[in-house]
């Protein structure tokens, strides 16, 4: 089947998109005929058509990356069982490829775009019009999304004079919102940009194992024993990395903590002190349920589990420790900044009267201020 005007739009669109792609190393550019092949091959010639005629999602995304997306698909394959033998080599030899995909079944790690359908169907005998919408998609989702309200929407809403029967007020109210809704995911892209990143474990060591009673086929028990003390060395150096990475991170987060409080002032430099230790909390959180990081602690628990605890073991154990109380401390903290987190924002609404209410106004806020916290104070007693 040949290509309508509408799929050579596409085509120049996803040419567009991945031409300046700065991922030199796993691809071999992208130039006009390759797009061109891609459309062709029967497979995504029919997707695009039954997105054209209004089948399936009304969204359509095209990635340029490879197929895998992180060498913890090894972690997978070895814990969960399955091939893994040649999986680091395979890996590494991956290159990126041009694929389609409805955007609920592939993990972002590079630019993608999109093409959004507006309305039942495309008309694709026209190259373009706007029951097709084209976008793009960084890096970071979450950046992008920030990009397009501060740069567009905020600014497009500020400056529209067709709001029909909505008042000042109502438009000056729904400014704030949009502004503040801004405001805060600017926060979020900020804390997880510059959230804590665990360095991964090597793909090698993933196939490295200390279970085994028995020396493996043409091995001696000397070379067993040698095996294990470099694989078991280089698993401490990583958790010991680990360990100063988490520690180093909360106390700069702590020192930083009293430069940004600075910039509000009463209740809402609370407020959003809490918010941003949860944010920051959750971060580490999320880097200490990693895969990677458990087959490390089950692999040297593993290891510490033998008959004589000599003294080598024995630092293993204290590494062990060390990481279980930052396990520990870590949910407890989380746990704490979720708990006022959420008591926190139901004052929210009696709160803000007091930065931007008249006089009277915080006055008749106050008393359900007050009973609000009384309410909370009594849930807390024993």
């Amino acid at each position: 089947m040949s290509l309508t005007a509408r799929h050579h739009w596409c085509a120049e669109r996803i040419l567009f998109c991945f031409s300046s792609n700065d991922d030199k190393e796993n691809n071999d550019g992208i130039d006009n005929a390759r797009v061109q092949s891609f459309l062709r091959k029967p497979k995504n010639l029919n997707k695009f058509n039954d997105f054209f005629s209004g089948k399936g999602p009304s969204a359509l995304f095209v990635h340029y990356q490879p197929r895998h997306n992180s060498e913890l698909e090894a972690l997978d394959q070895k814990i969960n069982g399955g091939p893994s033998s040649s999986f680091s080599k395979q890996q590494g030899a991956k290159r990126s490829e041009l694929f389609v995909s409805s955007g609920d079944s592939v993990l972002m790690n590079s630019r993608c775009c999109y093409f959004l359908r507006q309305g039942d169907q495309v008309d694709a005998s026209i190259a373009n019009d706007t029951s097709l919408l084209y976008g793009e998609i960084l890096d970071s989702p979450l950046e992008t999304i920030k990009s397009l309200l501060s740069s567009t929407y905020v600014p497009l809403f500020a400056e529209s004079s067709e709001w029909g029967d909505t008042n000042e007020e109502q438009k000056a109210d729904f400014n704030d919102e949009m502004n503040k809704f801004v405001q805060n995911l600017s926060v979020a892209v900020e804390s997880i940009s510059g959230g804590l990143e665990l360095r991964e474990l090597e793909s090698t060591l993933f196939e490295s194992s200390l279970s085994a009673e028995q020396p493996a086929e043409g091995q001696t028990l000397e070379e067993k024993a040698q095996h294990e003390a470099e694989t078991v060395a280089k698993l401490e150096k990583l958790l010991d990395e680990w360990c100063g990475q988490v520690e180093g991170y909360m106390e700069s987060r702590e020192k930083n903590k009293s430069s940004s409080q600075q910039q509000l002032e009463g209740p809402k430099a609370e407020i959003e002190f809490w918010r941003s230790r949860r944010q920051q909390l959750s971060s580490i959180s999320e880097q200490l349920k990693r895969k990677d990081c458990k087959y490390v602690v089950n692999t040297l628990s593993t290891y510490t589990k033998g008959i004589k605890l000599h003294t080598k073991k024995s630092s293993t154990v204290a590494l062990l420790r060390r990481w279980k109380q930052i396990e520990t401390d870590t949910t407890e903290a989380l746990n704490e900044s979720e708990n006022n987190s959420k008591y926190l924002s139901t004052l929210y609404r009696f709160i803000e009267p007091l930065y931007s209410g008249t006089a009277q106004g915080i006055v008749d806020t106050l008393p359900a201020l007050l009973n609000s916290i009384k309410v909370r104070e009594h849930l807390l007693l024993p």
